[in-house]
């Protein structure tokens, strides 16, 4: 099957850092808009974070695959002219400033949308547009422990804990891009009836991000006053084995039946402590004990064949260089392989039902690799982006 690129011909400008907004544009670009990532001189602040050494971080490398780079001095008028000439063009604009910095720079949504009424433009902020927190700034960890996530990730002692990859901004990322997709719909219908396809400002905020990753369990909090279970079901989780770790989930009275004669624990299923589920749930830590010590003694190839015949929902717990070794990710069009100068080979995670094999422009860009490019697009000229790039208003990769 073809690539499914519904947003071909359209134009995204990408003025966000980070990873919530830059996850936005770029899921716009994957399905075949243009996306151009504008960057400040000194670069995204998400270039240089993790591991010492590397000339661009892993993160960057993932959220900004795609995308054509342009760097400019936001500070002067002529930079503030480029990005307001090619917001005018635009289709989408993502922004992650704290509120009012856009207005303040000469490109917020009253500006833009004055001089290209149909732009879709896309604001990322911490605590959205208005409120007493708007200005706040916030961070994936912070939202973690702002909106309660961190209270239900506890280690043995009780104590909270995030979880070590980036939820709330991908989440962030993903509802303004369907957002946007909305957006874009609205204009287009409105278009095709022969209205002039208004675009709208959305206001993305992690804070209703999180809330809204974590709707279903906040309300079971709600209604279990403040102490809701761990898990739905029992048995539940990760157990044991003798070279290495399985999950075993069980949703019904019988798969628990069937789990247990699958580790020879039938007896389990007469005890008056696990007969049914509610049973089971109140007496959870009993019976995850009693499982362990069933899963210890034997092998992870042993228990899943064992469980697989029972039709058990189960699978190995494997580390990131498991998952990919195994080649199931690539058989399934999951993971791809590109080149990203100065890193090398890279795996690409691509979403469901989007395929960015197709991209002209497949790595990360350098700071400014394409910023010729796109001003020459815009229709500068070499004299005018020499004299940019003598004044210090945009940087050349």
């Amino acid at each position: 099957m073809t690539a499914l690129k519904p947003f071909k011909g359209l134009s995204v400008v990408d003025l966000s850092q980070g990873i919530a907004g830059p996850y936005c544009a770029q899921l716009l670009g994957f399905q075949g808009a243009d996306v151009v990532k504008v960057e400040p001189i000194e670069g995204d602040w998400l270039r240089p974070l993790g591991k010492p050494g590397r000339p661009m971080s892993a993160l960057f490398a993932s959220f900004n695959r795609g995308k054509r780079g342009l760097a400019v001095d936001l500070k002067s008028d002529d930079g503030r002219a480029v990005v307001a000439e090619l917001a005018a063009r635009a289709d989408v604009l993502v922004e992650n400033f704290r509120p009012g910095v856009t207005d303040r720079l000469g490109v917020g949504y009253k500006e833009i949308s004055a001089a290209n009424p149909g732009i879709v433009y896309v604001s990322v902020t911490g605590y959205g547009q208005t409120g007493p927190a708007r200005g706040r700034p916030a961070t994936d960890t912070v939202l973690q422990a702002h909106t309660g996530m961190a209270s239900l990730n506890r280690d043995r002692d009780g104590h909270p804990r995030k979880v070590p990859i980036v939820p709330i901004d991908v989440a962030t990322g993903l509802y303004a891009c369907q957002a946007a997709s909305a957006a874009l719909y609205e204009r287009l219908s409105e278009r095709a009836d022969g209205g002039p396809g208004h675009g709208r400002h959305l206001d993305v905020s992690l804070l209703r991000s999180a809330a809204a990753f974590q709707a279903g369990k906040i309300l079971e909090y709600h209604l279990e006053d403040g102490d809701p279970p761990p898990e739905q079901s029992s048995p539940v989780g990760l157990y044991p084995a003798r070279d290495g770790t399985i999950a075993i989930t069980t949703l019904r009275d019988s798969q628990f039946a069937a789990l247990a004669g699958a580790l020879g624990l039938e007896v389990l299923v007469d005890d008056p402590r696990f007969s049914d589920l509610p049973g089971r749930m109140a007496n959870m830590d009993a019976l995850d004990t009693a499982i362990a010590e069933a899963t210890k003694t034997r092998s992870v190839a042993d228990l899943l064949a064992a469980l697989e015949e029972a039709d058990i929902i189960a699978g190995q717990v494997r580390d990131y260089a498991d998952a990919l070794a195994d080649g199931a990710l690539e058989e399934a069009g999951i993971v791809t392989w590109f080149e990203q100068p100065e890193l090398g080979r890279l795996p690409a995670i691509s979403p469901p039902e989007i395929d960015a094999s197709w991209l002209d422009h497949v790595a990360a860009p350098r700071l400014g690799e394409h910023s010729s490019e796109v001003l020459r697009n815009a229709g500068r000229s070499d004299e005018a982006l020499k004299a940019l790039v003598t004044a210090g208003v945009i940087v050349t990769g």
